[in-house]
């Protein structure tokens, strides 16, 4: 089985499976495939988390390969000196936003240690895309055309994504040789020049003529940190089976999203509820609700920013009482209900890939550069952008 958010990368991966690859041969083709369909969601310049399981083993292993901040970042350097206020537009757009990408150390990392055919087979796929073309779905086209002032900026970037001088129609073929040469690079040495040579320079050089602060030493000294997952039952009140989910740990959002919901709604009766009824939606609303409030007020990176109740409390503990106490049945009042200033609305740029072998291994992979084309600067040398 293969969840892709683009056939070209669904279509990929079934080709790995089909030549004796396993579920992290194919995950790994998909992403790589959806670095060259959707820069707009993810890409080179970004980062990932990925869970692994295969039989045998007790608990999956969690990679995390998200970017991390260039070694110069400071606590102040969202800050406009002038009014002593943040100044947003940094954190998203400029070289200043640029955090150090972990996408592919985290590909061959994972692929060293689970994957199964050789590294150059897995990468095709994605070279071949790149090298003859992209066909310009709906989606594509709509992002390029929202973003088309931006990418005319740069002449590197429109020169590729606004090759005739406007937004691409649907249908027509995007061409990107400049991503096939880097792909083919990455494919021969597993990401040597991406971190050390040639292509770092290349992205140093990017990120520093757009006000950025990243040095050749973030890059080569970028690790990918393997964590322990979160595990949640998932049976709810009242039910009689029962069943394990582990998901991604922090820095993941969406793991602590996923397990706290889950867990919220383990102490309610749903399967009292009518399926879809006002109360059952209202229940479930509620548990999302308090999820992403608490992910607004607490989350963070653990290893820097500790969690205000250890991560084991999560499954067990007094916190889902107290959550429940709180979820009356009354209209969702907002985040407002939960002193908090203001909750930005979640960002919809990510693309996920799901893949179960014919042996039963699962590869499930998250991989971002953040809001639409991440920070918006190009690497002309690379044919990529960088995330934000």
């Amino acid at each position: 089985m293969v969840a892709t958010p683009h056939p070209a990368a669904t279509e990929a991966a079934v080709e790995i499976l089909k030549q004796g690859g396993n579920a992290v041969d194919a995950a790994i083709a998909a992403a790589f495939v959806v670095s060259v369909a959707e820069q707009y969601h993810s890409g080179l310049g970004g980062g990932e988390f990925a869970l692994v399981w295969r039989q045998g083993m007790e608990t999956p292993a969690a990679l995390d390969a998200r970017e991390c901040a260039p070694g110069y970042a400071a606590a102040d350097m969202f800050i406009d000196r002038k009014t002593g206020q943040p100044d947003g537009d940094r954190s998203w757009k400029g070289g200043l936003a640029v955090g150090v990408p972990g996408s592919v150390k985290g590909r061959v990392q994972l692929h060293q240690r689970y994957g199964r055919l050789d590294w150059e087979r897995v990468v095709a796929p994605a070279i071949r895309l790149a090298r003859d073309g992209l066909v310009v779905n709906r989606i594509l086209h709509g992002n390029i055309d929202r973003l088309k002032d931006d990418l005319a900026s740069d002449s590197a970037a429109s020169t590729i994504f606004l090759s005739t001088g406007t937004t691409p129609r649907r249908g027509d073929t995007l061409y990107q040789p400049t991503l096939a040469r880097t792909l083919e690079q990455i494919a021969l040495d597993q990401g040597a020049s991406f971190y050390k040579g040639v292509q770092a320079k290349a992205i140093v050089r990017s990120v520093v003529r757009t006000g950025g602060i990243m040095t050749l030493k973030d890059l080569a000294d970028y690790r990918v940190v393997w964590r322990r997952p979160l595990v949640v039952e998932t049976s709810a009140s009242g039910t009689a089976s029962a069943h394990q989910i582990w998901t991604m740990s922090p820095p993941s959002s969406g793991g602590f999203c996923i397990t706290l919901m889950l867990n919220i709604l383990r102490h309610v009766p749903l399967d009292s509820m009518s399926p879809g009824s006002a109360d059952q939606i209202h229940m479930i609303a509620q548990a999302m609700e308090r999820a992403f409030a608490d992910r607004a007020a607490y989350l963070g990176d653990p290893d820097f920013s500790p969690m205000p109740y250890p991560l084991n409390d999560i499954t067990h503990g007094e916190y889902y009482e107290e959550a429940i106490d709180r979820r009356e049945r009354k209209p969702v009042t907002g985040p407002g209900n939960y002193k908090l200033e203001r909750i930005e609305a979640p960002d919809r740029h990510t693309s996920h890939i799901s893949v179960i072998d014919g042996e039963g291994h699962m590869c499930a992979l998250t991989t971002s550069v953040n809001t639409a084309f991440g920070s918006l600067v190009f690497v002309p040398e690379l044919g990529i952008f960088l995330n934000n």
